[in-house]
């Protein structure tokens, strides 16, 4: 099985650096790239299995993202702090916190809704 790609559109340094950890320590991941754009991002990455685009975004262009690529997710980190994942097919999710184990979770598609993925502690498996 392939890892999950995972392709970072317009990231600050810091966020990316982070990203980058969380990727390298986990075999089941693979970052593919950093890409000024969404549309960069599309042309250049042509996988139609399990990506994840992690982005600092407003949500506006996630619609035609995931129009053109309906497997794929995303994960918008906003500048106030919080974050939101989308899938096609779901309604967007809140993330109240966003640690390295959350991220780890959430690129591996395990983070579930509501709580799932996570141990009785609160704390992701």
């Amino acid at each position: 099985m392939e890892p999950t790609a995972v392709a970072l559109v317009d990231m600050p340094a810091l966020l990316r650096a982070i990203v980058e950890d969380v990727v390298a320590a986990e075999p089941e991941l693979e970052l593919v790239g950093e890409f000024e754009s969404q549309e960069a991002v599309l042309q250049r990455i042509d996988r139609s299995d399990d990506v994840v685009v992690v982005t600092r975004v407003d949500g506006r262009g996630v619609p035609s993202l995931l129009s053109a690529r309906p497997s794929w997710r995303v994960l918008a980190l906003f500048a106030d702090g919080h974050s939101v994942l989308y899938e096609r097919l779901a309604q967007p999710r809140m993330l109240a916190d966003l640690s390295p184990e959350t991220l780890r979770a959430v690129l591996l598609h395990r983070g579930g809704r509501d709580g799932e993925g996570q141990g009785g502690d609160g704390r992701s498996r």
